[in-house]
């Protein structure tokens, strides 16, 4: 991610997290993952498992929150470590 520099050809190197405003919360209740966008702005969220298997990739909106069903193990939702299921 590269966001352009004022001067012509020189590109500055952006940690894309620090660009966002406001903050996600990220839970689970039995084999669900909630996350919630406290954001100011639209970001894609990534669901990756313990193997380091991509699960699931979706956009979220400002003020919006999304369910999804996953099986029980250890998941790691943009960079937050979440246990889901019966010992969670």
């Amino acid at each position: 991610f590269t966001r352009a520099a004022a001067t012509p050809g020189n590109d500055e190197e952006v940690n894309p997290d620090e660009c966002l405003h406001g903050e996600l919360v990220v839970y689970s209740k039995g084999s669900r993952i909630y996350v919630e966008s406290r954001l100011t702005e639209e970001t894609t969220i990534h669901i990756v498992n313990a193997s380091g298997a991509l699960m699931r990739v979706f956009t979220i909106q400002p003020g919006q929150t999304i369910e999804t069903w996953v099986a029980p193990g250890i998941y790691i939702v943009n960079k937050k470590k979440l246990s889901v299921g019966r010992n969670a």
